[in-house]
């Protein structure tokens, strides 16, 4: 049986609920007086495949706001994921669905349609090749559904007997990444691997905390940079900056993180460009990023670092030879106790 959850509208009195509705206006039916529900009865009949658990389930419900109030529920079918209700049966399909006529708990009520109906997308086909390159899956992957239209969120990490993981990617080239899109018909991934590593060098003016850290399954720290300390003073204007060094080898993608928390925009974290050591410091303010800059905090200068979605992202496209990465904390001669400071988050598995 295909699970499906139905919606019937009772009419009340065995008259129609337009009838109903006037029939209160006049304040009388038949000409006597009596007092009615300007409203129809809502029936829910849910139908659950038996070998999932019990056949039938019935709910009565009403909607006198005259809208489908009680539509605002979301129904489960193992598989599928459900896309809203609509006043036609439609099959399940793979295939990104359209919203178009979708009822909602907002909707006006039409008394003609009887029965509103919920529409399915089926899961898409996403096959993982982690072994082609010598690799292999991790022990107990249990892969959840994927939905054409919607983004993968989950990727399975293989590993390789002498070589690291470096990503997944489609029959076109293009790296995978849980932000990505599952295409329409499903997609083949095949897993990279390559003898990549990155190690990161600090100053004296940089420092790793783990105590803002926004997933410790995912990142080691935050690095940040020291709040204020050396930067009353500015007699060299080359001072007025701190680096850090992302020393890249094998890798083909890395992407990092930046933040900052500053008064105004008046300083800002900045993702050079591979290979790039600046010698003074880079101005990447007032929305302007000069051509050896990937990447500037300079828009969005408040940010919590143990909220990554405060965090700008950069993406580095590497040939998998050996790279240096610099990033800088620009610096302004103002100070503002406990917010002057850069962030840095780096994947520790990419």
């Amino acid at each position: 049986m295909v699970t499906h959850l139905v919606k019937h509208i009772t009419p009340i009195d065995g008259m129609s609920p337009n009838r109903v509705m006037a029939s209160r206006a006049m304040g009388k039916i038949g000409g006597k007086v009596k007092p009615v529900r300007a409203y129809a009865e809502l029936k829910y009949v849910y139908e659950i495949d038996p070998a999932n658990g019990d056949s039938i389930l019935s709910v009565n419900s009403s909607f006198p706001s005259g809208k489908y109030t009680d539509l605002d529920f979301t129904p489960s079918w193992i598989g599928h994921r459900f896309i809203g209700w609509f006043k036609e049966a439609s099959a399940p399909s793979a295939s990104i669905p359209s919203m178009s006529g979708a009822i909602t708990k907002d909707t006006s009520v039409v008394y003609s349609v009887k029965t509103v109906y919920a529409h399915w997308q089926l899961s898409a086909t996403v096959v993982f090749d982690a072994t082609s390159n010598g690799g292999e899956m991790p022990d107990g992957w249990n892969a959840p559904y994927y939905y054409a239209g919607q983004p993968y969120g989950v990727l399975p990490k293989p590993t390789h007997e002498s070589l690291n993981f470096t990503g997944w990617y489609d029959s076109n080239g293009n790296r995978i990444t849980a932000d990505s899109i599952v295409p329409d018909g499903g997609a083949r991934m095949e897993a990279r691997y390559s003898t990549s590593s990155f190690f990161v060098s600090l100053n004296d003016e940089w420092e790793i905390d783990e105590s803002i850290n926004p997933d410790s399954s995912i990142y080691d720290g935050v690095y940040r940079s020291f709040s204020n300390t050396g930067y009353e003073d500015f007699e060299n204007y080359s001072e007025s900056m701190a680096k850090m060094y992302i020393d890249v080898v094998g890798y083909t993608h890395l992407r990092v993180y930046i933040a900052s928390s500053s008064e105004n925009s008046y300083d800002y974290v900045v993702a050079m460009k591979p290979d790039v050591d600046p010698e003074y410091p880079p101005e990447a303010a007032l929305g302007y990023i000069p051509e050896d800059v990937m990447a500037s905090t300079s828009d969005c200068p408040y940010a919590d670092p143990s909220n990554i979605d405060d965090y700008i992202p950069v993406d580095y496209e590497l040939d998998g030879g050996a790279h240096r990465i610099c990033i800088v904390y620009r610096k302004d001669s103002s100070v503002n106790e406990g917010e002057d400071c850069g962030y840095v988050l780096i994947p520790r598995e990419q």
